[in-house]
């Protein structure tokens, strides 16, 4: 998020949220939710401050999510996820009306800004990207909306996930239709149980645009309209190679392979690493 223009927030209003903490700038506003970055008034060390307020949340659903968050965010540790080190209630008589999420500050371009083109610098993202990926599997947790957005490459920092607001447990079911259309897998369309292979269409479709710039053809077409998703069936995609021929051979089947309509007939992320790990020893020889 630091590549957004700063706005001034009010330091006395951080203070009171999270004693110690002085306010630096307005990061970004999203659904529900304003980004601060904060600094700590003893160390001088900034973070990242994500608040919800009730009166901006009447449903609870982002009061759910950033819950959420801290929850996976205090199970699973990899460098390449974002870090969360603390989650403060405010209460108004008994009842809470605000959370404020003390995060790791990020500063980069994510993943869409960032326009990579070389295939080489594409693996190394996509290979830290299913590590981070696969740790949260190992914990019992699903991502649920790895996007181009949702991936930073951070200034002198590697890689980092963020968002794990629509994060769930293996096997999760969800009441709504929850995902980003350009990259949802059919599982969540369908509103059937969410598995490790979920992540792995997510992530395979973010491979497909990153490498060919275009979008892969999900059951969700088009925009959401109306609050209603037109869906339909996944559409046979022509695979990243015939699109941009300087993708390797086994990258291009990987990602196809990724973005199986079947969840069964995915490979793990386990699976997918080990794959990167070919290609990228490939490509080695290939340079040699």
């Amino acid at each position: 998020m630091g590549c957004l223009t700063p706005v001034r927030s009010s330091g006395l209003r951080i203070e009171a949220m999270t004693p110690g903490y002085t306010a630096v700038s307005v990061i970004g506003r999203g659904a529900g939710s304003t980004l601060h970055k904060v600094r700590h008034r003893e160390s001088g060390k900034f973070y990242t401050l994500k608040q919800v307020k009730k009166v901006d949340d009447p449903e609870g659903r982002f009061f759910e999510q950033i819950q959420r968050e801290w929850k996976v965010g205090q199970a699973v540790a990899h460098p390449n996820l974002r870090e969360i080190y603390d989650l403060h209630r405010t209460r108004k008589r008994f009842k809470v009306v605000e959370f404020n999420l003390l995060m790791e500050y990020l500063e980069g371009r994510t993943l869409d800004q960032a326009g990579l083109s070389d295939v080489t610098t594409l693996l190394g993202v996509f290979t830290e990207v299913a590590s981070a990926l696969n740790a949260m599997h190992q914990t019992g947790f699903v991502h649920a909306d790895i996007k181009p957005n949702n991936i930073m490459l951070c200034n002198g920092a590697g890689v980092k996930i963020f968002d794990l607001g629509q994060s769930c447990g293996l096997g999760s079911v969800k009441q709504r239709i929850q995902g980003t259309p350009d990259f949802i897998a059919p599982e969540q369309v369908m509103k059937l149980p969410m598995s490790e292979r979920t992540d792995v269409f997510n992530l395979g479709a973010t491979m497909y645009w990153c490498l060919t710039g275009k979008f892969f053809p999900t059951r969700i077409r088009g925009q959401q309209k109306a609050g209603a998703f037109d869906i339909g069936l996944v559409r046979d995609a022509e695979s990243p190679q015939e699109i941009n021929p300087q993708v390797p051979t086994g990258l291009s089947k990987l990602v196809m392979d990724c973005c199986r309509n079947s969840p069964a007939n995915r490979p793990t992320m386990g699976e997918v690493l080990d794959r990167f790990r070919a290609v990228s020893h490939a490509l080695k020889i290939v340079r040699e």
